[in-house]
């Protein structure tokens, strides 16, 4: 991961064809990503898949 002026670029060699990123998406999710205001980037998701909360309780 690598910020290129104000975009986060996100790259993998182990996955050929990436679909969709995630970050900090749990419900425990600690941002270790902070804008140059010191502020910590907000948990995303890029994709639209459903998510499973079936054990969520």
């Amino acid at each position: 991961m690598k910020i290129e002026k104000d975009r986060l670029v996100v790259s993998s060699s182990d996955v050929k064809t990436p679909v969709a990123v995630r970050f900090s998406f749990s419900n425990g999710g600690i941002s270790n990503i902070f804008s140059k205001e010191g502020l910590p980037v907000a948990p995303f998701r890029t994709d639209d898949w459903p998510v499973d909360t079936s054990k969520v309780k």
